[in-house]
């Protein structure tokens, strides 16, 4: 195996690195997501300061994207930032790559007093990750996401307010949550709307009272299923979190 070599091989951010560059490695690692939605992201989302890659020759190798986000557990809330899109070209996997770009995140997070970091691992990362030293949280069942007076769901193209109140709503009942920006909001909205995705949840009075992507947060009896069974990979700065506070976070994974 060959590893990263240090010597040529740079872990950076992203402020000089061409929007092309990291476009084309995203469609290349990530084909199911298209070139419209990549595009999408690095044009109305990504902020250079917020990328991480590594470059060797000219050549961008490796990508990941640390999204801010909040946490809340109990009367508990501190920062993390949700690791997105970490991928490596198939030319340059099994290098080290990933875990050279996981120890940069992890400097950054401890020098600007970020508690912690979160991704969804992918199975050929899986490995990596655990390596590194992150930890799988506790699996969600479908009946975690149950919903009060079901009765239907209806396509709408509610407005962005209408939108944030709802996901705002439904995360404040929670005891634990994963909490996004407006901002972050904002830019899932327009992606749900331009492609049609958008569905609304009615309760009994016929008021919306929950919104999702309906392509992943499908009604099964009384509850929601997000890929039915979810897991998620976390690494905390000692102290934050206890184990079972950490095993307690409800993830609403809105950006995937």
């Amino acid at each position: 195996m060959t590893f990263l070599d240090r010597t040529t091989a740079t872990v950076q951010y992203t402020t000089n690195v061409s929007k092309q560059a990291l476009k084309d490695l995203w469609v290349t690692c990530f084909p199911e997501d298209g070139d419209g939605f990549a595009a999408a992201f690095l044009r109305d989302y990504f902020r250079p300061e917020q990328g991480v890659c590594i470059q060797q020759d000219g050549e961008v190798q490796s990508a990941l994207y640390m999204l801010p986000c909040t946490y809340r557990v109990g009367d508990k809330t501190g920062e993390l930032l949700y690791i997105y899109a970490m991928c490596t070209h198939p030319h340059h996997r099994r290098k080290g790559n990933l875990r050279a770009m996981l120890e940069f995140v992890w400097k950054h997070c401890i020098e600007r007093g970020i508690h912690g970091m979160v991704l969804h691992a992918l199975d050929t990362s899986k490995g990596v990750v655990e390596a590194f030293g992150m930890k799988p949280l506790l699996t969600r069942e479908a009946g975690d996401w149950a919903l009060p007076e079901e009765t239907g769901w209806v396509k709408c193209s509610g407005d962005f307010e209408t939108f944030y109140r709802l996901r705002t709503q439904h995360l404040d009942a929670k005891p634990a949550a994963i909490l996004w920006p407006r901002r972050e909001l904002a830019f899932i909205y327009e992606d749900l709307r331009r492609n049609g995705k958008m569905t609304f949840f009615q309760n009994a009075a016929g008021e919306l009272s929950y919104c999702a992507e309906d392509e992943t947060d499908r009604p099964k009896g009384s509850a929601l299923s997000q890929n039915q069974r979810y897991c998620a990979h976390i690494k905390m700065v000692d102290g934050t979190l206890t184990e079972e506070e950490q095993a307690a976070l409800y993830f609403n994974l809105l950006l995937k």
